[in-house]
């Protein structure tokens, strides 16, 4: 029996990455292909981020009060419906609502795994804790990237995927229920979370994480497109292309955790902010080969944001919170990824798929110019603030 639940959580984690979001990225053709508008493409995407912006508070405040392992359980279950759905159902109205469900099992899902995991790893050595979190997630989504690409170029249809992956998925919220570790549970109320977001240090992560989760509107409505549509990649290619830039990442955190102790949290944030938003633009650029190496280098800022916020996390609040506060950054991220999805979807269709990418690289570009003006207010210490 594995007796580490850090690692027990993260694999667990991986594995669901591994048939749910390696599916991110195609989605937007799969809705091409079922005959959606680029209007329409964005709506779905939008309203189902906008359903998770409902269930983001009450996710996080809820993983404070019943155990995590629950809920994860219960928000595999919505994103297996919405497989299951999307699979047999290609009208508009049919397909939104299906979406929306699974916009809240993705939002659940994503708090109460964070919550679970901040509750497991405690505060000691949570740099190479971060590590083993991050790393297998990354590494088994861009493996489940480039699997999910050849299958659906050379096996299989979206409809055939998209059943299995469902039912996969509903086997998985029961082996979560079995296997994933308990949580502790408090009684708080929402002034406890009001004075730990007081602090100037929360409200500039805040800011800054939010004004970087623009550029996923992005990617969700107009990433798989520019690659099939501007590079002219199958979803092989595809496949190929998104799935190793994204198993960089799981090195590049390896890395990041192995060499904390030299890397000051400003350092991480601004390389993170500077390499995300600059190589997201030259992405764009119409070869191939040079698309993806900038895309590489992207996903290493990405991945040095995502260590970032979790490190930030870990320090800055007491544990019995983490629940909550999880959710008031998702909460923000989450409408910054609705807002992009909404104007990016509409940018995309009408003027091109590289246009939005372009918008969301430069909106990252903001907020590390934001960092350079408030690094004063990163915190830097690795011990907790217990705000």
């Amino acid at each position: 029996m594995m007796k580490n639940p850090v690692l027990k959580i993260s694999i667990f984690n991986s594995v669901y990455k591994f048939f749910r979001e390696s599916t991110t990225f195609f989605l937007a053709m799969y809705l091409v292909q079922i005959g959606l508008s680029g209007g329409q493409i964005g709506i779905v995407f939008a309203l189902a981020n906008l359903t998770g912006i409902i269930a983001t508070l009450p996710s996080g405040i809820i993983n404070d009060k019943i155990r995590s392992k629950h809920l994860i359980s219960l928000a595999i279950l919505f994103v297996a419906m919405q497989f299951v759905g999307i699979s047999n159902y290609h009208s508009f109205l049919i397909v939104l609502i299906l979406f929306l469900l699974g916009g809240i099992g993705k939002t659940l899902f994503s708090i109460s795994m964070d919550s679970l995991f901040y509750k497991s790893s405690g505060k000691k050595d949570s740099p190479m804790k971060i590590a083993t979190m991050l790393m297998p997630n990354y590494l088994m989504l861009g493996a489940g990237t480039i699997l999910t690409g050849y299958l659906i170029n050379f096996q299989i249809n979206f409809e055939q995927l998209f059943l299995i992956i469902g039912i996969l998925l509903a086997i998985l919220s029961v082996i979560g229920l079995i296997i994933l570790p308990k949580s502790a549970t408090a009684n708080l109320s929402i002034l406890d979370y009001k004075n730990s977001m007081s602090d100037p240090k929360a409200i500039f992560l805040l800011t800054i994480m939010s004004l970087f989760a623009i550029h996923f509107g992005a990617e969700d409505t107009s990433y798989g497109l520019f690659l099939k549509t501007n590079l002219g990649l199958n979803p092989n290619q595809m496949g190929i292309y998104m799935g190793t830039a994204i198993m960089v990442m799981g090195f590049s955190v390896l890395w990041i955790g192995k060499n904390f102790s030299k890397i000051k949290v400003k350092n991480l944030l601004l390389y993170g902010l500077f390499l995300s938003g600059t190589f997201h633009i030259l992405m764009t650029i119409q070869n191939p080969y040079i698309s993806w190496s900038m895309r590489v280098i992207h996903e290493i800022g990405d991945s040095m944001m995502f260590f970032a916020l979790l490190f930030g996390i870990s320090q800055l609040f007491d544990e019995k919170k983490y629940g909550g506060l999880t959710g008031i950054f998702t909460f923000s991220m989450v409408i910054s990824a609705t807002f992009g999805a909404f104007i990016f979807g509409y940018i995309g269709g009408n003027f091109g798929y590289n246009v939005p990418i372009i918008i969301g690289g430069l909106t990252t570009l903001i907020a590390f110019i934001i960092t350079c003006k408030f690094t004063h207010l990163i915190h830097e210490e690795h011990r907790p603030n217990r705000s």
